[in-house]
């Protein structure tokens, strides 16, 4: 089975203070997630990874190439990699395969849902390894108005 490997997102998450972060208490915090995606199975597939600031969760998906589709075989194709980090911020890539190897690396995407995103660096590490970072600062939703 030919597998192709992904290092999904590097995530560096930097803090003031006394922040949270996936609900623990932290003043800092690097993940790096590495998951396998199956070519030959192909398809999409969902990951539920369990850090020790809580749960990331990663998909990847085929983005369907109508034209291209006749033409290609199994392992070629348009991918979109996914992944969340509840009430913090959500993030994605999209990749390209061919011929079982990862091409480029594209439109890459990161919005916070609280706090604030900077530095974010998408890069195509080699043909089986792509990486998207980024700096999450931790923010507060402040819910009172100034009258």
């Amino acid at each position: 089975m030919k597998k192709i490997i992904l290092f999904a997102f590097v995530i560096i998450s930097s803090f003031v203070s006394c922040s949270i972060n996936f609900a623990s208490e932290i003043t800092s915090s690097k993940n790096k997630v590495e998951i396998s995606y199956d070519l030959i199975q192909n398809g999409d597939q969902y990951f539920n990874i369990p850090t020790e600031e809580g749960i990331i969760e990663i998909s990847i998906e085929e983005i369907s190439d109508y034209s291209a589709n006749l033409l290609r075989t199994i392992k070629s194709g348009t991918y979109l990699i996914k992944y969340s980090s509840p009430g913090a911020w959500k993030a994605s890539f999209k990749t390209k395969i061919s011929s079982g190897k990862m091409t480029s690396v594209f439109s890459g995407n990161a919005i916070p849902t609280t706090g604030t995103i900077s530095q974010k660096n998408l890069r195509l590490i080699n043909s089986k390894e792509s990486r998207y970072s980024f700096i999450w600062t931790k923010g507060y939703v402040n819910n009172w108005s100034c009258q």
